[in-house]
């Protein structure tokens, strides 16, 4: 998740636990996400068997949420990128479906991105038991 607010990382972990996610990490910068998801790449599973989504928020120093979203589709077309902002323009949901962005979550409704997970990874809506199947990455701006 590349937030650079604590406060919405804590929320969301709160939102995780409280679920029952436990597959994920949490970075400082989408760089260094990006850095893990490369070598991720090195081993034997597929990079999308290991990381089949990844939360980022949009509006962050360094790195954005759209720029990273496109530097995950280099890595690997089908991971499904969500993207969180308190900016719910149209604008940027066009842009954010033109690099690829699955869905959209606003910053208002971050309980909302617990049903899309979930939806992710069972239909019933069950918190899903990724076991060694795969990560949830976040990265987290300082």
């Amino acid at each position: 998740m590349v937030d650079d607010s604590s406060s919405i990382r804590h929320v969301i972990q709160h939102l995780f636990e409280k679920v029952g996610f436990t597959q994920y990490k949490i970075f400082e910068s989408g760089r260094k996400l990006l850095d893990e998801m490369k070598n991720f790449v090195k081993g034997e599973e597929s990079l999308e068997q290991r990381v089949p989504l990844v939360n980022t928020d949009q509006e962050m120093p360094g790195m954005d949420g759209l720029s990273l979203c496109r530097e995950v589709k280099k890595l690997c077309s089908t991971i499904e990128v969500t993207l969180m902002s308190s900016l719910a323009s149209s604008q940027l949901k066009d842009k954010a479906m033109q690099v690829g962005v699955s869905s959209f979550v606003s910053k208002e409704d971050l309980a909302s991105l617990i049903d899309l997970i979930a939806s992710r990874f069972n239909k019933e809506g069950h918190a899903p038991d990724l076991g060694h199947e795969g990560l949830v990455l976040h990265a987290t701006s300082p």
